[in-house]
């Protein structure tokens, strides 16, 4: 058997107890829902969703839309990249209350600034509402 130093024993301790090792604690299983993203290749802030959003402008989060003075963040007209794992279906609209142009999604979207409709013509920081749902 061979003797390691105590400064090893710890040092493995501390880092298994800030979850680095594999039985750490880890974030949110993506497979429980969907995420949004702030923007495009998954970056920015983001939100885990498992049910519908009827309006995004009450989805808390997100960036600031308004001015620079308002203290109000949320994401309507916010989203630029989602994760969609497997067996979850996605559908986003323009306008609040799933009215407006739509798509919907099966996987990842990497960048909605490559996927036409919507405002400006593409989904770009331009979904109000979004439908979640298992295939």
């Amino acid at each position: 058997m061979t003797r390691r130093p105590t400064w090893y024993l710890a040092t493995t301790l501390l880092i298994s107890g800030c979850g680095a090792g594999p039985t750490g604690p880890s974030a949110s299983d993506p497979q429980d829902g969907i995420t949004i993203y702030e923007h495009p290749q998954f970056k920015g802030i983001s939100r885990l969703l498992l049910t519908d959003v009827e309006d995004l402008d009450d989805l808390s989060g997100g960036c600031n839309q308004n001015s620079r003075f308002d203290p109000r963040l949320n994401f309507d007209d916010c989203i630029s990249s989602i994760r969609i794992p497997p067996g979850w279906r996605v559908t986003v609209y323009e306008d609040p209350r799933y009215r407006g142009d739509s798509v919907t999604f099966t996987s990842d979207v990497q960048d909605l600034d490559d996927v036409k409709g919507g405002c400006g013509g593409d989904f770009d920081d331009c979904i109000s509402s979004i439908r979640v749902s298992r295939q």
